[in-house]
């Protein structure tokens, strides 16, 4: 009776994520004011934003506790409370390193599209354009698409340039694009013609990427181990699970069973990210 309602929200899930993404949403700044829920939705709903990622007008809270809800229901239910544990650390703990990697992507895509970008606007800048008017002329499709329409969006509803481009470098965190910004902002500040300044930038940019390149293939085997080190545990319970049922009877069928089995997840956690971070060429 519980798994018919787990597979319909698994369907509604699935759906909504392989449905095309909505318009793009300004990111709204904190209100210290607001009550701590709503503080608390507004703080997530940023971190959604530079993910990629729209709930719509659904509380971000309200479905993590949700999801948190299910996962432990559906643990619980099908095997028991060591299962009802390890789901609902899976539910406390998945949602934020889904919404960490997709950010990790998403900011990653649009840091290799920058250099492209600065060239586009380079060339529309000699050819006689403004800064405004070369970003409207090279606002199309790819990664920039939805970023550069939300600035232009604050640009007609009343915000500077140089402020609406500040804050969507302050959203995603890059030191790409916080250089790209801080060349654009130099070229308002100062007025004129700046297309050297530009792909000066630009091609600083593609060396800075080069070496990133070369770096993450040097630490490619480090976070390799990393996957390793955090998936063999949970494998060889599953093995030993199967193989011998009684020897996981302490685990479902004790009260200290479920304490070590979350003990155990938590600490390989901290040590796949303590691995992750040894190898981060950060």
């Amino acid at each position: 009776m519980i798994a018919a309602p787990l597979t319909v929200a698994a369907v509604l899930v699935v759906a909504r994520a392989g449905a095309p993404p909505p318009p793009a949403r300004p990111l709204r700044p904190i209100d210290r004011s607001a009550p701590a829920r709503r503080r608390s939705d507004v703080a997530i709903a940023r971190r959604l934003a530079t993910a990629d990622l729209d709930l719509g007008v659904v509380s971000p809270t309200m479905v993590w506790a949700a999801f948190i809800g299910l996962a432990m229901l559906a643990g619980f239910s099908l095997v028991g409370p060591a299962a009802g544990v390890v789901g609902a650390t899976v539910g406390l703990v998945a949602p934020p390193v889904v919404v960490r990697v997709r950010g990790d992507r998403h900011r990653a895509r649009i840091e290799r599209a920058l250099p492209g970008l600065l060239d586009e606007v380079a060339m529309a800048i000699h050819g006689g354009d403004g800064l405004l008017g070369a970003l409207t002329s090279v606002t199309g499709t790819g990664p920039l698409e939805r970023d550069l329409a939300n600035v232009l969006a604050r640009v007609e509803r009343g915000q500077t340039l140089a402020h609406a481009l500040r804050d969507w470098a302050a959203s995603l965190g890059s030191p790409d694009v916080d250089l790209v910004v801080m060349a654009l902002d130099v070229g308002l500040q100062t007025g004129g013609s700046h297309r050297s300044a530009l792909q000066g930038v630009a091609q600083s940019l593609r060396d800075r990427a080069e070496v990133a390149a070369e770096l993450r293939a040097l630490v490619s085997q480090g976070r390799t181990s990393a996957v390793v080190v955090g998936v063999a545990p949970v494998g060889f319970a599953a093995v030993a699970a199967a193989v011998d049922p009684a020897t996981m009877a302490f685990f479902t069928r004790t009260r200290v069973g479920p304490a070590v089995v979350a003990a155990g997840l938590a600490l390989d956690a901290v040590g796949v990210w303590w691995m992750q971070r040894l190898a981060n060429p950060s």
